[in-house]
């Protein structure tokens, strides 16, 4: 959140350099020192920041120091000592220096925002509050830290009223919203949740995320009437949310409401915008409750068989998937190729296609797949072993050599992978004949096999 930028900074002292430091300034000193002097504090003061730059602090300190014996009364002199000695995490003296700046120059900004940085880095929370108070005129992205050092401190109601001056001055933001619900939770303010949740429900009646936080809320507290009211408010506003099953089917089951609570269920299961994890969670719950109460069976049945012929098609790679761990492979393979078609860029389904063409002989594809995989995923070593091997396999050794040399040097801390590189490498020189080559890879494959 905070505003400050290197080169900015940088920049800024330049500034200050050539607005606040001219002739007018040595008024103090004796007419035939002041070019000199000029001349001295300009040169110290540039020599500065080019130690700073580079990262040479002392010597930064030091050419600065020399700057403030010619004239004392610059406040950028102190601004950059200050800079410097927080670079070294000499943060007291970072504290002290700037301090001196303000002193001489009360509201500037960047001096303010510098010595809110040195507090931050001491965890001296109370005394960049209080600095931070003073940033708040400049620019409202302060107001957001302001906000969290109210969290660390513990100070909630304050944190809160800053976010609602925050809400009334700008426009909506999500991590606002959640940095809002966290001090609900931090603070168990439940009446001041609730009281925000119904605000926000009459201000905004038909956004479905508010009604859902109450009647999580109401739940949250045992208030089922409440929580009831909500949802059937919510149903009203909005008949189409699938949402509000979710509590609705366990509100209904609570109530022995059989009925209605199946026909929650129902929706909750068919609803394309509720997660599965959310759908398997809640049929489960009917499962339970059913082995509660073995009457209701026949039920489970009939759900069950209804959910079945709702049931959405398998997607292609599932389909792939279920195939391989049937060991159908060829039929799989022929299901990843129709889902790499609506998915180009996926780096599962070609190492799947190119294993799979692999182990099924089809070499050819085995090298279109593994060649696509090395161009989209160029540090990904199991397609250049798997092209080199396709090649070895319809002897193109030179080929192989140029895959698995590229190939190898992305192999890290895996000696199986690196083993089948060398016993690859050592087949391609076998191929072309090259005696000395091929037992030097066949040898540093058989150190690695004997490691395992």
């Amino acid at each position: 959140m905070k505003l400050k930028v290197s080169f900015l900074m940088f920049f800024f002292s330049l500034i200050c350099f050539n607005a606040v430091f001219s002739q007018d300034t040595f008024n103090n000193l004796p007419n035939e020192d002041l070019g000199n002097a000029y001349d001295e504090f300009q040169e110290a003061f540039f020599e500065a920041l080019k130690e700073k730059a580079n990262g040479n602090h002392e010597k930064a300190i030091d050419f600065l120091k020399k700057c403030q014996e010619i004239n004392e009364s610059q406040s950028v002199v102190y601004f950059e000592l200050g800079k410097n000695f927080k670079a070294l995490k000499d943060y007291d003296l970072a504290e002290e220096y700037l301090k001196a700046a303000l002193k001489i120059e009360k509201n500037n900004e960047w001096y303010l925002d510098e010595l809110y940085d040195v507090y931050l880095r001491m965890k001296s929370t109370e005394q960049a509050i209080k600095v931070l108070k003073e940033l708040l005129p400049f620019h409202n992205d302060y107001k957001e830290d302001l906000v969290d050092l109210y969290i660390d401190a513990k100070k909630y109601s304050n944190a809160l009223n800053l976010l609602n001056e925050l809400d009334e001055s700008s426009n909506f933001s999500i991590e606002r919203e959640k940095t809002r619900f966290k001090i609900y939770n931090l603070s168990n303010d439940f009446r001041a949740k609730e009281s925000y949740l119904i605000k926000q429900i009459q201000k905004h009646p038909k956004k479905e995320s508010y009604y859902l936080k109450l009647i999580v809320f109401y739940s949250e507290q045992n208030d089922l009437e409440n929580a009831l009211k909500i949802s059937e408010n919510l149903l009203q506003v909005l008949p189409n949310s699938d949402r509000v099953h979710l509590s609705l089917y366990k509100f209904n089951l609570q109530q022995t409401k059989i009925d209605a609570a199946v026909e929650s269920l129902l929706i909750v299961c068919n609803s394309p915008v509720i997660p599965a994890k959310s759908k398997i969670k809640t049929l489960n719950d009917f499962k339970k409750f059913v082995k509660a109460n073995p009457s209701y069976e026949s039920l489970l049945a009939d759900v069950l068989n209804q959910l079945e012929n709702t049931k959405p098609e398998q997607s292609n790679k599932a389909k792939a998937e279920a195939l391989l761990k049937s060991k159908e492979y060829k039929l799989a393979l022929s299901y990843f190729e129709k889902a790499i078609q609506s998915e180009p860029n996926n780096f599962y389904l070609y190492k799947q296609l190119a294993l799979l063409s692999l182990q099924e002989k089809i070499y050819e594809r085995a090298l279109e797949y593994s060649s696509q995989g090395m161009k989209l995923f160029p540090v990904q070593p199991l397609f250049y072993l798997i092209n080199g091997t396709s090649n070895n396999l319809i002897n193109n050794p030179n080929k192989a050599i140029d895959s698995l040399e590229l190939g190898i040097d992305f192999v890290i801390n895996d000696n199986q992978l690196k083993y089948d590189f060398y016993l690859q490498l050592s087949e391609s020189y076998k191929l072309l004949g090259k005696t000395k080559q091929y037992n030097e890879y066949f040898n540093k494959a058989e150190v690695l096999r004997q490691k395992q």
